[in-house]
């Protein structure tokens, strides 16, 4: 995949959507993103928005470095 390919498609996702691709509580991601060990949120006005490619490699590195284990916890 060209370089430019991969960067148009990153989109800037809404609430509902990271919390189904995490499948973390509300409040916990919150919590996640005040720590520092979750992709921090865009904001335009009164909306927050993340990085696809941001939560991806989240995901990504939870699965490499905890095995499937529980996220987030201790």
């Amino acid at each position: 995949m060209k370089q430019e390919d991969n960067e148009a498609a990153v989109r800037l996702l809404r609430l509902p959507e990271v919390l189904r691709r995490t499948g973390l509580s509300r409040s916990h991601l919150w919590r996640l993103a005040k720590r520092g060990t979750f992709p921090r949120p865009v904001h335009f006005g009164r909306s927050a928005f993340w990085s696809s490619q941001a939560v991806n490699r989240w995901v990504a590195d939870v699965i490499q470095r905890d095995g499937g284990k529980e996220v987030g916890h201790g």
